[in-house]
């Protein structure tokens, strides 16, 4: 999923002369505003040849051969490039393809120099008018001088262009820095109340950081002097000389979007506004964009510092305000060494590091020489482990660490990294340490639901460590059936920090054996680094994308090669959206993804009545393959999940075939827990390193996939299996239902369904030693050709293994398909077991 984004504005620069000059000096939330009439001559910037340079600074187009490469990178040949010594900044150029036209006037990169380092993901002007936003449309993107030093400048009108927005980028050489003019003009021929002018910020994956409020971790609205975000190489930031009010917006999967505007004034038809700020990049983390960002906003700052010794594993020192509000959150680099510069006042500084907490205060007057002070970091207790599997054999796992009262749950970091998340970390190896605060902690280890959990109680000292030796025994066997996860995000999705390799080291701990990488927009492909690191036996995968629009919502494709470009993505209609996508690669299969989640749900832009296979919207599409009917992000909301499954029943009874499964959309290594629901596929080799896309592909098409959070359904109707096809003569048909899970996972009743209507139900005993929960024979009536899937449930909710979701364990079927009388499907009633031929809007209503 992704958040919905933001198309920064785009301008080319005209030179004006004024008319009748008007010019009358206010001071405004964004610094000096201008207020005049003026006439516009010709744009010169046609003229001028490139590259272009003067005073420090060069303008030119993104080359070919260039270093516009890395997970992250939007930048591709002919965009613009505006450099200086320690900063380069791109911005989208208008040209055919889809993902040009995204970018088309968007500041996409901001480094101080390599590209691949980049965090910002889009950033461009953005006004309301009386509280209204407005939709802004890049017109142009250009080149220009300013005195002796070239500039880029973006233009943007609004949908009834009553405002133009020009927008100059202008680098200042040797400060890692650009000034930002945008000039918004009544181009009407009414008096416009209210405008007010700034940015649309968008570094989704990780949270802001504002003075005052510290790292913004939900929606919330406040006047802040700046914001920044803090990436693995670079941190960047935007300061406002008077500050802007922030709306800090976010969806389901974490920050969206930061929408900063100055303060609202009335234009007159033909007046403009002037609103300045401060774009920043350094190399390291907060603190080498704050003492600059705290200067642009007219507060000069000193340094404080110190050195921890001896130095811990990672540390984190923060400035506080007496009220207990942040100012700024540093990490201490090599040898533990800190600075934090702060604008004059009293503050406390609390340490954070793996032997716990240490805090002091310090009063900072102005002046040039550094503050020393001083922190100690406790000294932590190290944890050591192995897991093996039951022959001894060192296996990957997941683990989690929790305080036993009054020992705190530890944080084991600031970062998102297999080593350490929140309090959980993954092991490749089978082996590792852990560096703890002194207490006692509940240790669990975890390789997803066929095996059983390894649980103890350690204690942890500063001078005694503690040992462990996890042992890890597969309870559930599912000879022929591998299973898979169609929907993970790593850095190539906006919205994610988590690298490639965390990633794959986290599907290969939770027992994931087939993966598909679907980033936004983005085809990535994790072959190349599987190979690399060895586990090419235990995860197979191939490349894919999600599909993300903001017109219909977001759709997986898959195989989808490295290479083959996008589909159009704006201003089309799903039904030649699909269409494209199939023409671009044959044989794709296409998912709809969180079908009802909010306003990225296909079925809710569409306005779909499942019961019906009717939608209201026009160019609505049923030309896909599968639907995800469990979304990880929706774990532990019972409603959402029942109403998904009763919908796409409905949808089956309405004779539309579709294939159901089951995804964990994880986009973190913490609380979204990849492989946390997961697909079942029936195979007939079941070892990763052997199955074929082709083979996968197939399953996929015929339905011989289950999907489940824990429970393992083996489900077969007169000897037939989900996706597969029973004859019968009778006027009932058995069925036989086992079911075999971990004892950690519960499971309460197993029901047979159908043709939509639940047709028998039992309850589960409590779990037996040999873990078999349910074995279950029993007849169904069939009074014509029919389709069956068993769903099987538990009350007792998954948070041992899914910490904080509430999750209920949840397996379900696809179709068994019943031929009564042998003389096939009557028609209408229900698809044949092959993937009917485009069905689309054709059918949906007018």
């Amino acid at each position: 999923m992704v958040p919905s984004l933001v198309s920064p504005p785009s301008t080319n620069l005209r030179r004006r002369r004024a008319l009748l000059p008007l010019t009358i000096g206010l001071t405004s939330a964004a610094g000096l505003v201008v207020l005049g009439f003026l006439f516009r001559p010709r744009d010169p910037s046609e003229t001028l040849a490139l590259p272009l340079s003067g005073g420090g600074v060069t303008v030119s187009r993104v080359q070919p051969d260039s270093d516009a490469t890395g997970p992250a990178v939007q930048a591709t040949a002919g965009d613009w490039l505006l450099e200086t010594r320690g900063l380069r900044l791109v911005i989208g150029s208008d040209a055919a393809g889809t993902e040009r036209q995204l970018r088309h006037g968007n500041l996409t990169e901001l480094v101080t120099e390599r590209l691949a380092d980049d965090v910002l993901f889009g950033l461009g002007p953005a006004v309301d008018i009386q509280g209204v936003r407005q939709e802004l449309t890049p017109r142009r993107v250009a080149p220009a001088m300013r005195g002796e030093r070239p500039v880029l400048v973006t233009t943007h009108d609004n949908a009834d262009r009553s405002v133009s927005l020009e927008t100059t980028f202008d680098a200042l050489p040797q400060k890692g820095a650009v000034e930002v003019t945008t000039r918004v003009r009544n181009t009407s021929r009414n008096l416009l109340r209210a405008v007010a002018v700034g940015d649309s910020v968008s570094w989704p994956g990780a949270p802001t950081f504002a003075p005052r409020l510290g790292f913004v971790e939900g929606p919330t609205r406040a006047r802040v002097p700046w914001i920044a975000r803090r990436g693995r190489e670079l941190s960047v930031a935007v300061a406002y000389p008077d500050g802007a009010d922030t709306d800090f917006r976010f969806d389901l999967i974490g920050p969206t979007e930061q929408r900063a505007l100055t303060a609202a004034l009335d234009l007159a038809p033909g007046a403009y506004q002037d609103v300045r700020r401060r774009l920043l990049v350094a190399r390291g983390g907060l603190a080498a964009v704050a003492a600059p960002a705290w200067q642009a906003t007219g507060k000069p700052t000193r340094l404080v510092r110190g050195t921890l010794k001896p130095a811990p594993a990672w540390a984190t020192v923060e400035a506080r305000h007496p009220d207990g509000r942040p100012v700024l959150s540093v990490r201490a680099g090599a040898g533990g060494r800190f600075e934090l510069p702060l604008p004059a006042g009293d503050y406390t500084l609390v340490l954070k590091a793996p032997g716990g907490e240490d805090a002091t205060n310090v009063r900072v007057e102005p002046g040039e020489q550094p503050i020393a002070t001083r922190l100690i970091a406790p000294e932590p207790g190290t944890l050591r482990y192995t897991v093996a599997d039951s022959t001894g054999r060192p296996l990957s796992a997941r683990w989690i660490v929790t305080g036993v009262p009054p020992t705190k749950t530890p944080s084991l970091g600031p970062a998102e990294r297999a080593q350490g998340a929140g309090n959980i970390g993954y092991t490749l190896a089978g082996e590792g340490r852990i560096q703890l605060p002194p207490g006692q902690y509940r240790l669990v280890f975890t390789h997803g639901p066929e095996f059983g959990l390894w649980e103890s109680v350690v204690t942890v000292g500063p001078e005694l460590g503690a040992t462990v030796r996890a042992e890890l025994y597969r309870v559930v066997d599912t000879p022929g059936w591998i299973s898979a996860d169609f929907h993970v995000h790593a850095a190539p999705s906006h919205d994610s920090t988590i690298s490639l390799e965390d990633r794959v080291v986290s599907l290969v701990a939770e027992g994931v054996e087939i993966a598909v990488p679907t980033d936004h927009n983005h085809v990535t492909d994790y072959a190349p680094l599987v190979a690399t690191l060895g586990t090419s036996e235990r995860l197979a995968t191939f490349s894919g994308l999600e599909v993300t629009t903001s017109e219909w919502g977001h759709f997986n494709a898959f195989p989808y090669p490295v290479g083959t470009p996008l589909p159009l993505l704006a201003n089309i209609a799903p039904r030649d959206l699909f269409a494209e996508i199939r023409t671009l690669s044959p044989g794709v299969v296409l998912q709809v993804n969180h079908p009802r989640m909010g306003d990225i749900g296909y079925f809710n832009r569409g306005g779909l009545e499942p019961a019906t296979a009717q939608a209201s919207a026009e160019g609505f599409s049923f030309d896909f393959d599968a639907i995800e009917v469990l979304n990880g992000f929706e774990l532990g909301k019972d409603e959402v999940v029942e109403r998904n499954l009763l919908e796409w029943i409905a949808l089956l009874r309405a004779g539309r075939r579709y294939t159901a499964l089951g995804n964990s959309d994880s986009h973190r290594l913490s609380r979204e827990w990849v492989g946390y629901p997961r697909n079942y596929l029936r195979v007939a080799d079941d070892r990763a390193g052997r199955v074929s896309g082709e083979e996968i592909v197939s399953a996929l098409r015929f339905g011989r996939v289950l999907v489940t959070n824990g429970p393992f359904i083996e489900a077969r109707a007169g000897g037939a299996g989900p996706g597969d096809v029973a004859v019968t003569e009778d006027d009932a048909i058995n069925v036989q239902v086992s079911v075999r899970a971990p004892a950690w996972v519960d499971i309460t009743r197993a029901e047979i369904w159908v043709n939509g209507e639940r047709a028998a139900v039992t309850q589960v005993p409590p779990p037996r030693a040999n873990l078999v929960r349910l074995a279950w024979q029993t007849q169904v009536p069939i009074a014509s050709d029919s389709w069956i899937i068993v769903i099987v449930r538990g009350d007792r909710p998954l948070d041992v293994v899914l910490p904080g979701l509430g999750a209920k364990p949840i397996a379900f079927t696809n179709p068994i398909w019943i031929d009564r009388g042998g003389d096939g499907f009557a028609e209408g009633t229900l698809a044949p077991p092959a993937r009917e031929a485009s069905a689309d809007a054709a059918d949906a209503a007018p």
